[in-house]
Order: C-alpha cells, then structure tokens, then sequence
C-alpha cells in the first residue's frame, strides 16, 4: 500500500505526465515573472474568484445543499463519505460537481489563454445542459428518490 498524501495538482500532474529531458529554452518560456499572476489556488479559483463564486451559488441551488465553505478540501470532505454511494442525490451530487469543477477550469483557460469570456449564465447554463444530459443518459432504478430527482430536472 501506498502512502496517503493530501490531494495536489502539481503531485498528480507529475505523476501523470510523461517527462521529457529540459529543452534550452525553457527557462525563456517558464519563469516566475511571468507565470506568478496567472497561478490560482484551488480555494480561489473556484470559491474566492467573484466569478466562479456566482456560478457556484446558482449550482448550490440545483444541488440542493447548504455549503457555508469557501475551501476546496471542506467541499471534498463533505461529498467524500458517500462518494461511492449510486443513490441519486449523491449521483446528481458528483454529476454538478464534477461539471462544474471542468466548466470553472475550462473558463479560466479560455480568459487565461484566448482571452475569450462568458457571462456566469452562460458558463451555468453549460453545467446545467451538460449534467442534465448525464442525468437523462443513465439507467435508474425506479424509487421514490428517482422519480423526485426526475421531477426536479425536468425528465420524464
């Protein structure tokens, strides 16, 4: 067995990523002055940015949850106990949450890099089409629970 660590981009990314010998050059593209105002946090980026704080709240409303936290490890010890669980509210949980967590970065990828920028109904809109998809493509066991969700995302 392996040992436990706290959840880093940077381990996973190393972990992940197929490294390459240093080119020459690395040093003109990599360095701190440029890159240091552009780094986020996992908390600021999606908590603390004004931005991703609304988009957030309104996916707090579809999730049906009271979350008082802006931190990334309090959000992942709450859904962490029943990560595994299949009943529909953890189902939809994980769904908006992972929806969102993609939406939030992809956003910022596309202000960071393309300068391209979307309002916050705009980037909500493509969590809630995209979740909702999700949510109508997976075969659920008919329950009462079931059928509330159904009635609350609108699928028959």
């Amino acid at each position: 067995m392996g040992l436990l660590h706290p959840f880093s981009v940077h381990i996973a990314w190393n972990t992940l990523r197929n490294r390459e010998m240093q080119v020459g050059w690395y040093y003109m593209v990599w360095f701190k002055q440029f890159f240091a105002r552009r780094t986020d946090s996992l908390d600021h980026l999606f908590f603390k940015c004004p931005f991703s704080l609304q988009i957030w709240n309104k996916v707090l409303g579809l999730w049906q949850v009271q979350y008082s936290t802006d931190a990334w490890r309090d959000v992942l010890i709450q859904l962490g106990p029943n990560a595994s669980s299949a009943s529909a509210r953890i189902t939809v949980s994980k769904i908006l949450f992972a929806a969102s967590v993609y939406f939030i970065w992809q956003e910022r990828n596309l202000c960071t890099f393309k300068k391209k920028f979307r309002t916050v109904d705009q980037v909500f809109n493509i969590i809630y089409s995209t979740a909702r998809l999700k949510i109508m493509a997976l075969n659920w066991k008919s329950n009462d629970a079931v059928a509330e969700m159904k009635r609350n995302w609108n699928i028959a």
